[in-house]
């Protein structure tokens, strides 16, 4: 189950990837910025959001890998620690 709901989430961020990179390209060859006193060009803030996609999918390939591997090992990060210190206090 964990498998066919990583690999079709990085189906649809793969989808989302393709868009905002039409739309970087798109926008930086036009020249388009924002209809405000700033004129921000257009292409920076999707080429956030575009860098946070392609992080999310490589998260997403990571998780995939580790699950083949049976790389399963979770120790609740922070919280997880914080829960254990005050159970041990």
């Amino acid at each position: 189950m964990q498998t066919f709901a990583i690999v079709s989430t990085s189906a649809i961020v793969t989808i989302a990837i393709m868009y905002f990179w039409d739309s970087v390209v798109r926008n930086y060859s036009r020249g388009s910025v924002s209809e405000t006193s700033a004129e921000i060009p257009l292409w920076i803030p999707e080429a956030i959001m575009l860098f946070g996609l392609l992080v999310f999918n490589l998260q997403l390939l990571v998780a995939l890998l580790n699950l083949f591997l049976g790389n399963t090992r979770h120790d609740g990060g922070t919280l997880g620690r914080l829960e254990k210190a005050a159970d041990d206090f």
